[in-house]
């Protein structure tokens, strides 16, 4: 299983890389976006699709297909690595107007792809966990009742992630639908830090919840940039 140690550290490292990536394709940054689009469609299908194998036990649970999955639904660290990078170039260059970072630029075509690229992932990701929660509806109701929530509850905040989710698909609510799911996501570190869990349990609800922040930064980004990163 991965720990927690190497998570930050893939997660350091794919952000790294992903600045990289931008800086080679900084003069075909469609042709980058339109590939990370495609590849992180096929790994979040991928990871649903296994995920719902092994949940019916029609694909064996090894610790090899266990490890496959948790690479899969961390996206292997690409999706955060490029959302990282991504609101990492924004921050930097919407409020600074620098000659420094002029070789920066993402144009609004390549970031809408992207963005899209990492709603779908994060949408998918969603769906999976309430898939999975479901399979296994009596764990999660011991641990929602063992955390001090009734049962009622679960089920409002597995709908409130189910139609957020969904909602991230649609422009115009993405940024409410992002908002609120990162909230989620804190209630849901939250509580694991309350009940005394492994700092481990809360890595699915920090990856995402740091995830939906950079949607969050992208339309920030996209919407009150300066003139130093976004180009037509």
């Amino acid at each position: 299983m991965i720990t927690t140690a190497w998570f930050f550290v893939f997660s350091v490292l794919a952000f790294v890389g992903s600045l990289v990536l931008v800086r080679f394709y900084k003069s075909d940054l469609d042709l980058l976006a339109k590939r990370f689009f495609v590849v992180t469609i096929l790994i979040s299908g991928g990871a649903f699709i296994q995920s719902l194998l092994m949940s019916y036990q029609i694909l064996p649970t090894t610790q090899l297909s266990s490890l496959l999955l948790q690479i899969t639904l961390f996206r292997g660290w690409i999706v955060i690595g490029m959302a990282l990078a991504l609101a990492a170039i924004l921050s930097a260059t919407a409020f600074r107007k620098s000659e420094n970072l002029r070789w920066w630029q993402v144009n609004r075509i390549a970031l809408e792809r992207i963005t899209n690229a990492v709603c779908i992932s994060v949408c998918l990701s969603f769906v999976t966990i309430e898939a999975a929660k479901l399979r296994y509806d009596g764990w999660m109701r011991q641990f929602f009742l063992h955390s001090g929530y009734s049962v009622p509850f679960m089920y409002f905040v597995m709908g409130s992630e189910l139609a957020g989710a969904t909602a991230l698909l649609f422009r115009r609510a993405r940024n409410v639908a992002a908002l609120g799911l990162l909230v989620l996501m804190c209630g849901a570190v939250a509580t694991h830090y309350r009940n005394g869990d492994p700092f481990s349990d809360s890595l699915d609800a920090m990856h995402l919840g740091t995830t939906l922040l950079c949607v969050l930064l992208f339309e920030i980004g996209a919407r009150f940039h300066k003139g130093g990163g976004l180009s037509r």
